[in-house]
């Protein structure tokens, strides 16, 4: 039934997501935060689509009505948070599967939150579930950081765990004063979804440079839009690199110039996005969201 589709469906969005965003904000020629600007417009553009489709043009209208945008502007600002923090953590490198232990703060964070601002109240062994989960989910980030030079892969970065934890905490506290903010409102759900995402639109578009300030500052100049990068990334790194002025420059005069002929460089906010796993994330991230 469609009561037991909907969860399934929820996990298996959820696994995608992670898992392509991880592989396109990998690739040093893609600008993480780009997708972060895309999943909310396009989001805004299903959500305009299926409010004219189910009740007119009326309700278009409201839901642009200045007040109620303004009203869901700081709904948008964590959105974009949330989405932001992300990117930036699978820009920094950390795989999937610590991105997932680590995003397991939500569940005692909401716990607190629901407490305190919800005034919920959780059993006893709801309190020790979601100790023991958040306790194997902390000593799992710790391992991946505290011995990076073991095994054939790399380690995940403090700054990448620490922004997914940001992420994870700032979801939880949407999450709540979302349900506030439409606990007693009857307008339908998709005229919200388009004052939601649109706001979380303006704040991405706010948000690239300084996630591209971060990136420079952190030693990760590709995240930012406005550098030049060699594409193909990978290929042409290793034999030289894109100057200020946007020229590739080899490393030495014994590399190979016809290697180099291939390489070209460039810069902007969808830099990145000729591949199709880049559409690919983006059509999960809508769907999810």
């Amino acid at each position: 039934s469609v009561q037991h589709l909907l969860p399934v469906s929820y996990i298996v969005a959820n696994a995608l997501q992670t898992e392509l965003q991880n592989t396109v904000s990998a690739n040093r020629f893609f600008v993480p935060q780009s997708l972060q600007v895309g999943i909310p417009f396009c989001g805004m553009g299903l959500a305009i689509c299926m409010t004219v489709s189910q009740f007119g043009f009326g309700k278009l209208l409201e839901a642009f009505r200045p007040w109620m945008v303004f009203r869901f502007l700081g709904l948008g600002l964590m959105q974009s948070i949330v989405g932001a923090l992300a990117g930036l953590s699978m820009g920094l490198g950390i795989n999937s599967s610590l991105y997932v232990a680590m995003g397991k703060i939500y569940t005692p964070l909401s716990l607190v939150l629901g407490r305190i601002i919800l005034k919920r109240r959780a059993i006893w062994i709801e309190w020790i579930a979601v100790i023991v989960l958040f306790d194997a989910s902390v000593t799992l980030a710790m391992l991946d950081t505290a011995n990076p030079e073991q095994g054939k892969s790399k380690g995940s970065s403090l700054p990448a765990i620490l922004c997914v934890a940001g992420s994870a905490s700032m979801a939880c506290l949407y999450s709540v004063m979302m349900e506030i903010a439409l606990k007693e409102d009857d307008t339908p759900y998709m005229v919200n979804k388009i004052r939601l995402d649109f706001g979380a639109f303006i704040w991405a578009l706010a948000f690239l440079p300084l996630m591209g300030w971060l990136g420079v500052r952190g030693g990760r100049p590709d995240l930012a839009f406005w550098v030049y990068r060699p594409n193909p990334y990978w290929q042409c790194e290793s034999i030289g690199s894109c100057d200020d002025s946007g020229v590739f420059v080899l490393k030495s005069a014994v590399e190979s110039t016809a290697a180099a002929a291939e390489c070209v460089c460039g810069r902007g906010v969808f830099l990145g996005w000729g591949v199709w796993i880049v559409y690919a994330a983006l059509a999960v991230g809508v769907l999810y969201s």
